[in-house]
C-alpha cells in the first residue's frame, strides 16, 4: 500500500488531500484489482472521497474536478438554461441542427466568459461552489448585450462566420 499527501497533522497543520493505493488480491477467478482512494477536505464541509479502479494520469481528484465541470455544463444545456430536454424532437435532421446550434451557443458563451474574466474564476458562494458557471457568466453577458446593443453582440459571430472560423 502506498500513501501520498497528508491530511490532519498531529502538530495542528492541515493539508489539502490524501491518496492511498492498494491492490485487492485475486479471488474465485476474478483478477486482482488496483484501487486508488483519494480524499479531500473542502473548505467548511465534510469533504469528498473518490475511489478509482485505475489511476488516471491526472489523479482521481483532478479527473473528478474536470468531470464535475462537464456535468455542470450538461446540466446548464439540458435543464437549467437552454432546456434541451423540452424540445421533444424526434426527426434526426432537426435534432442534428439543434445540437449544432447548441454547440455554437455553448462555445460563444464560454468564449464570452473567458473574455470577461480572463484568468479569474467566478466568485464562490459560502458553501464553496461557484455562484455561476463559466457558461452561465458568458450567457448572461451575451443576453445583456443582445438586449442593449445587438449589433455589437453579434459582430464577433458574424465576423467569425465570414472568415469560416466558428469561434
Amino acid at each position: 500500500m502506498a500513501v501520498d499527501g497528508e491530511i490532519d497533522s498531529p502538530l495542528g497543520g492541515k493539508t489539502a488531500h490524501r491518496s492511498i493505493r492498494t491492490r485487492l488480491p485475486e479471488r474465485q477467478g476474478h483478477p486482482a484489482l488496483d484501487l486508488h482512494f483519494s480524499a479531500k477536505r473542502i473548505r467548511g464541509s465534510e469533504g469528498i472521497i473518490i475511489i478509482a479502479s485505475t489511476e488516471p494520469g491526472l489523479g482521481p481528484l483532478k479527473l473528478y474536478r474536470k468531470r464535475w465541470a462537464i456535468e455542470c455544463l450538461f446540466g446548464d444545456t439540458k435543464t437549467r438554461v437552454l432546456n434541451l430536454e423540452d424540445t421533444r424532437l424526434t426527426i434526426s435532421s432537426r435534432l442534428s441542427l439543434l445540437m449544432a446550434l447548441v454547440t455554437l451557443a455553448i462555445a460563444r458563451a464560454c468564449r464570452t466568459a473567458s473574455d470577461i474574466m480572463v484568468r479569474a474564476a467566478p466568485p464562490r458562494k459560502a458553501h464553496g461552489y461557484y455562484a455561476k458557471s463559466w457558461f452561465r457568466v458568458g450567457l448572461d453577458e451575451l443576453r445583456r448585450c443582445m438586449r442593449t446593443d445587438h449589433n455589437t453582440a453579434t459582430a464577433p459571430l458574424i465576423k467569425a462566420l465570414k472568415s469560416r472560423r466558428v469561434v
